[in-house]
């Protein structure tokens, strides 16, 4: 079965941006400051999110996974859609509910909210799941294919189709973060970002 699949990494080294439009404010009262940061890769260059633990993010989302949300009773407060196929939950705790939310309805991609800046005015960031990941020029698409065999992982799709630029798939979440984290870390690739969905401001 064939998945289509939005990348919506925004990557300095890969020379190219793509990211999905939102509000221009985050749903619901203001948490600030955030306290629970992480650090993620752009390049070699350290980043850090700041964790928002009451808006969870939901992707692609219909009318029937909006009436299974509402009745796991994990919602706290209101539901804002945004445009890019991204609706806003505010719930009690963002990780808790997207770990049960995911497990709940395996078809549906759930994952927190995070933050470019320490409160949650700061400018959204979310993750639908899978790592971008650019490979060393010379790596033909066996050697991709050996590393991918090697490390258990799967690809998803090449992005571009003159760069060494691939989609690997992971799971939505923090849980993609933590993947493309150990994979840069390893050091056999240039870079392994998570695959964001970015809040952009319209003018």
């Amino acid at each position: 079965m064939k998945h289509t699949f939005c990348l919506f990494a925004v990557l300095s080294l890969a020379s190219m941006n793509s990211a999905c439009a939102g509000p221009a404010a985050a749903t619901g009262k203001a948490v600030a400051p955030l306290s629970q940061s992480y650090t993620w890769y752009d390049g070699n260059r350290a980043q850090t999110v700041w964790l928002n633990p009451q808006l969870l993010a939901e992707f692609n989302p219909t009318p029937q996974s909006a009436t299974q949300v509402r009745a796991a009773g994990l919602t706290t407060g209101s539901v804002k859609e945004v445009r890019g196929g991204v609706r806003l939950w505010q719930v009690s705790n963002s990780t808790t509910a997207a770990r049960a939310l995911t497990s709940a309805q395996p078809n549906s991609r759930f994952a927190p909210v995070l933050h470019s800046a320490p409160n949650a005015s700061a400018a959204m960031k979310s993750l639908p799941g899978n790592v971008v990941v650019i490979f060393n020029p010379a790596w033909d698409g066996a050697a991709v294919q050996a590393w991918l065999t090697r490390n258990n992982l799967q690809m998803v799709e090449k992005v571009g189709s003159g760069s060494n630029v691939y989609l690997i798939k992971s799971p939505p979440g923090l849980a993609s973060l933590d993947l493309a984290n150990a994979i840069y870390k390893a050091g056999e690739v240039l870079s392994a970002s998570p695959n964001w969905w970015t809040e952009v401001h319209t003018r």
